[in-house]
């Protein structure tokens, strides 16, 4: 299996194992709530059923019998978590195929079905708790259950087509798909940005190919992308409260471990992945009226948008730009600094700005 597409699923396999600060005494890691728990076929609770279930979108090459393998992966909670795997393995070609499995104490179903259209296939992917258990608390039947549960799948003869944005022969297939407590999206290395050899069976709602920072090279079980804050947060932590982290688990102690081992120099690299192009955030240029005008320009405000009162407030108020900003959805903004505001010295040192859109600023000499 792709080694990018497996550690996403493994970051998914522990996501919310045990949070900050680390400790089994901490209310919240007493009471834990996991994603994907998959419950013994007796859980009396209605919202968390034995049985997750799974549509996606395969294309199937011309002239090829497509064959999907893959794992089925979740942790079974005993004295510590334990990872478990089960492997197994299909044709497309079959119209209907259950694989029972029994794993220390464990037993569950792994159902598939393919339903096809020429060259198009709506592939129902079943995983079913078949676990016996009396338990009448949720935590006492968290012992038989699939915890943190999700499939991670491989084709050959064929493609994962995205869910999120299908190609046009094969979007009435993927707005036909039903998926319940799980999501699959595309991982490892796209093809044509919208189908895969990969897919990542998800209890967790993710883009088509997540990946893991560069950077993150530590579990920290409550995100992928605040490691910085994370990593600072454990070196604070007291000696006392590092002694009880480092005891819950071997993957905790190393955390806090590179957390006490943390240098000027790693630091830095946990900052964050800088986009948009400008050297610095806020570094860029925007043209208004012909004048090209970036950090240090001079600028009169004309809102247009009339967020709040204060639009009114700043109308025809003359400032220097601080900073101009592009979104993620390409939009353009200049943030200001206003002349008139007795904290304007202030506000240009820790870079606090007033954002307008560029047709809402006149470039002044």
């Amino acid at each position: 299996m792709i080694e990018s597409a497996r550690a996403v699923a493994d970051a998914v396999l522990y996501e919310g194992f045990l949070l900050f600060p680390y400790a089994k005494s901490a209310l919240k890691n007493q009471m834990p709530f996991q994603f994907g728990v998959v419950m013994p076929r007796d859980y009396a609770d209605p919202t968390e059923p034995p049985l997750q279930r799974s549509q996606f979108v395969v294309l199937q090459d011309e002239d090829s019998r497509a064959r999907i393998r893959g794992a089925y992966r979740f942790l079974q909670i005993l004295e510590q978590p334990v990872e478990r795997e089960v492997p197994f393995e299909f044709a497309l070609d079959d119209a209907s195929e259950t694989v029972p499995f029994e794993i220390e104490g464990l037993t569950g179903e792994i159902g598939a079905r393919s339903d096809r259209d020429g060259a198009v296939n709506r592939v129902t992917l079943e995983i079913r708790n078949t676990t016996g258990s009396a338990a009448q608390t949720r935590n006492d039947a968290l012992r038989s259950a699939f915890v943190s549960a999700h499939a991670l799948l491989e084709i050959s003869g064929g493609a994962f087509v995205s869910l999120l944005d299908p190609p046009e022969g094969a979007a009435p297939a993927a707005a036909a798909c039903r998926n319940e407590r799980v999501f699959p999206v595309l991982v490892g290395e796209p093809r044509d940005g919208r189908s895969a050899t990969a897919l990542l069976v998800s209890p967790i709602i993710l883009y088509d190919f997540p990946r893991i920072a560069a950077a993150s090279r530590t579990r920290t079980f409550d995100g992928t992308e605040i490691d910085e804050l994370l990593m600072l947060s454990v070196a604070s932590l007291t000696d006392d409260e590092k002694r009880e982290a480092r005891a819950a688990h071997p993957y905790v102690r190393e955390l806090v471990e590179r957390a006490e081992a943390l240098d000027a120099d790693t630091q830095r690299t946990l900052h964050g992945e800088l986009t948009g192009g400008a050297p610095e955030p806020g570094d860029e240029r925007v043209t208004i009226a012909g004048v090209t005008i970036g950090p240090g320009a001079r600028v009169r405000v004309h809102p247009k948008r009339r967020a709040d009162i204060w639009d009114d407030l700043v109308r025809g108020l003359t400032g220097k730009v601080n900073a101009v900003h592009t979104d993620f959805e390409g939009n353009r903004y200049v943030g200001v600094v206003f002349d008139a505001d007795p904290a304007s010295e202030l506000h240009e040192w820790y870079g606090r700005s007033f954002f307008y859109a560029p047709d809402e600023v006149e470039p002044i000499a």
